[in-house]
């Protein structure tokens, strides 16, 4: 996981802001994608719940991630508001799943 994160740190430097910003925005949605996956996994009793909490512990930090870096990034306005918007949706998405997980724990 580390090694991913850290190839895709490199991968990015070489990159415009824009096609940052871009891959930022791809980045969130694939995590939130992965988490929803998870999330029926384990509805369907495929997946363990450590598994689970630990993918949707890893998506939230990748959203953190990526707030963080479309803030230092030279982009116009309205790109950072559409990745930001991508981003907040993301994590509301986000937010529905961990609800959900905690439903199920009781």
């Amino acid at each position: 996981m580390k090694a991913l994160l850290a190839l895709c740190v490199l991968v990015i430097g070489c990159k415009s802001d824009e096609s940052k910003a871009s891959d930022l925005a791809d980045r969130a949605s694939s995590w939130a994608a992965t988490a929803g996956v998870v999330t029926t996994g384990m509805a369907q009793n495929k997946l363990p719940l450590t598994f689970g909490r630990n993918t949707l512990e890893d998506a939230q930090k990748e959203l953190d991630a990526a707030r963080k870096q479309i803030v230092d990034l030279r982009i116009s306005d309205s790109t950072r508001r559409e990745v930001m918007q991508a981003l907040s949706g993301q994590a509301d998405s986000l937010a529905r799943l961990k609800t959900e997980l905690a439903r199920r724990k009781q």
